[in-house]
């Protein structure tokens, strides 16, 4: 005889196995119709013990769970008392996942919170019925409930799975622009060495011929005329420098007064024009005849307008045009200064950057246009400060660029 046969005759034992699906074949009723009419008390029984046994995750218990709960609690009524529905209550069971995650419960916290409530039903219902629940109301009762705890589960997972992707490339995106910021920190200091020694070599040559033939006159002369050249491009590098780094401290205080910036404006143009016809490039002023007033500082707005000059005067071919306009608006209340040049243009990817620390475009770069790369940074800075604002347009390489900015006239009067 082999191993595992039946002795002849013996009769077959009967399977006690408990079927889930003959578990879930079964209707309730009495529970049902319990859950039903007292979905709103046992919210407030569980939240009020949920609140007792979790205090650390009680955040939530008194606003949306008394306001979500009972409607979870309908959908295991129905679960309980009509087994044709498929599992009507993981619906509000994915949402009780996804409001916690939200709230910053862990998953222990959304586990154990299924575990109180499983204990508030059965004494609930056990005191509503006014009898011990059977075992297969219990188990009935149980497997609801684990079907909402796995779509719960779920849910929670979900979320923060997606949750993290997000943080993930939050981080991937940030360590890639620190990357990039390290990359552009390295070539400013790389450029603010050439920048400052550039004026070195003309210096230390006017010295030399000052040492052999000092005594001529027109010796003399040309080489004063170099060394204050120089020595005002490098007190002007400085001065950048200085200004940026006391702007981003906050220690630059505005001393505003009412000013006229057309006055500002044209005088701006008059003191860039020499450098201008020295680099055969034409500059061509527009500003209204009658005073646009606005609140400000003379000299800091002064540099606005010089940087964006120099900025267009560096970036545009002899040959070219830089136009500068202004116009008042006194029903908005604004200024707006246009510096339009004929220029080597922005890239469109770098048009959103142009006004950040350090940056250049691959096109001032191929082309040799050298520079510190703040003097943009500190016009949006210092507009900034005047509670303006600044944007740069560009169709493109070769195209051009336009450098607009907008000032608040405040209190200030425009004249007419």
């Amino acid at each position: 005889m082999g191993i595992g046969n039946s002795e002849p005759g013996a009769q077959a034992q009967p399977d006690m196995t408990v079927k889930t699906k003959s578990i879930r074949a079964e209707q309730h009723v009495e529970l049902s119709e319990i859950l039903r009419e007292d979905a709103r008390e046992i919210a407030d029984a569980w939240a009020n013990r949920s609140r007792d046994e979790q205090p650390q995750a009680a955040r939530l218990h008194h606003v949306a769970l008394l306001d979500h709960v009972p409607h979870l609690l309908e959908a295991l009524s129905v679960a309980l008392a009509d087994h044709s529905l498929e599992v009507p209550h993981k619906r509000p069971a994915r949402q009780h996942g996804e409001q916690r995650w939200e709230h910053g419960w862990s998953l222990e916290e959304v586990v154990q919170d299924y575990q109180i409530l499983r204990l508030v039903l059965v004494d609930h219902l056990e005191r509503a019925a006014a009898r011990p629940l059977e075992s297969r109301e219990l188990m009935a009762l149980g497997l609801a409930l684990d079907d909402a705890i796995a779509a719960s589960v779920r849910a929670y997972v979900r979320e923060s799975a997606a949750q993290m992707r997000q943080q993930t490339e939050a981080l991937q995106l940030h360590a890639s622009r620190l990357e990039e910021l390290n990359s552009q920190k390295n070539e400013f200091l790389a450029v603010l060495g050439h920048e400052l020694r550039n004026p070195l070599a003309p210096v230390r040559n006017a010295l030399d011929l000052l040492a052999l033939e000092g005594a001529k006159p027109d010796v003399f002369e040309w080489a004063q005329g170099v060394l204050n050249r120089q020595v005002s491009l490098m007190i002007r590098l400085v001065d950048d420098l200085l200004d940026f780094s006391r702007i981003a401290q906050g220690k630059i205080a505005l001393n505003a007064r009412p000013l006229d910036f057309g006055q500002l404006v044209r005088q701006a143009g008059a003191d860039a024009a020499p450098d201008f016809d020295k680099a055969g490039i034409a500059l061509e002023t527009r500003v209204p005849e009658a005073p646009v007033m606005l609140p400000g500082d003379s000299q800091r707005l002064m540099q606005v307008v010089s940087n964006l000059l120099n900025n267009a005067r560096k970036f545009t071919g002899r040959g070219g045009r830089v136009t500068i306009e202004l116009h008042a608006d006194a029903g908005c209340g604004e200024a707006r200064l246009c510096v339009r040049d004929t220029g080597i243009g922005i890239e469109r990817e770098l048009l959103s950057r142009v006004f950040e620390t350090f940056t250049q475009g691959r096109q001032s770069q191929e082309q040799g246009r050298t520079g510190l790369g703040l003097g943009l940074a500190l016009v949006r800075q210092l507009v900034g400060l005047h509670g303006g604002s600044v944007h740069a347009e560009s169709d493109g390489p070769g195209q051009g660029s336009a450098f607009f900015v907008t000032l608040p006239s405040g209190d200030a009067q425009t004249g007419g």
